[in-house]
């Protein structure tokens, strides 16, 4: 049940009820806590991840304290999770927990803390190969909005050798390589904006 309230929470996020989300994920929080203390990795499993998913919603809805706040939450229950387990096709664990603290600061279009993030955590080792390629979908964002034009290109390089298919159809994959596209126009260091500045097409 707390996973279907998982999926159905998605949902209310893509409908942007934020507040809705919120408030669904918390009762489904409620639903399973009094598993917690039996240490049942798949309650606890899911515990995490609703933790994630409020995270989102909150990051949504502009409020970082409250997005930060469950993403501590996760972090403190994927040490209690061990690093192979896959609940209800979630993967809910430390890899999945640095996942999400980069989309929740790209989220929050908090490019420097997108990037600085990674930093202090653990390499990707035991996560599903489409959330790995999230990631670095996640983190080309993240370097694009701090900045570093080449560093999002090279992480947008890293997400196509990781998860091919789910790169070139990625959504986000086609709005940053875009927005890259177009600054690039309109810079002259580049032959491509050369030439645009001279009014060739």
């Amino acid at each position: 049940m707390a996973a279907g309230a998982f999926y159905r929470a998605g949902e209310l996020i893509l409908a942007a009820n934020w507040t809705g989300a919120q408030r669904f994920l918390d009762g489904a929080r409620h639903d399973i806590e009094d598993r917690l203390s039996t240490d049942d990795e798949a309650a606890l499993s899911m515990w995490g991840q609703l933790h994630l998913k409020s995270g989102l919603a909150a990051a949504r809805a502009g409020d970082r304290d409250t997005a930060d706040g469950h993403l501590a939450e996760a972090r403190d229950t994927a040490v209690r999770v061990a690093p192979d387990r896959d609940d209800y096709r979630l993967a809910f664990n430390a890899d999945s927990v640095q996942i999400w603290s980069v989309s929740l600061a790209v989220e929050m279009s908090d490019g420097t803390e997108a990037v600085k993030r990674p930093k202090a955590l653990a390499p990707l080792t035991s996560a599903p190969r489409e959330r790995v390629g999230h990631y670095w979908i996640d983190l080309a964002r993240g370097w694009l909005l701090h900045g570093d034009r080449q560093r999002a290109l090279a992480s947008l390089v890293t997400a196509r050798h990781t998860a091919p298919q789910q790169t070139r159809y990625h959504p986000m994959v086609h709005e940053t390589i875009r927005v890259l596209a177009r600054q690039d126009r309109g810079r002259t260091d580049t032959v491509q904006g050369f030439a645009a500045w001279c009014g060739i097409s």
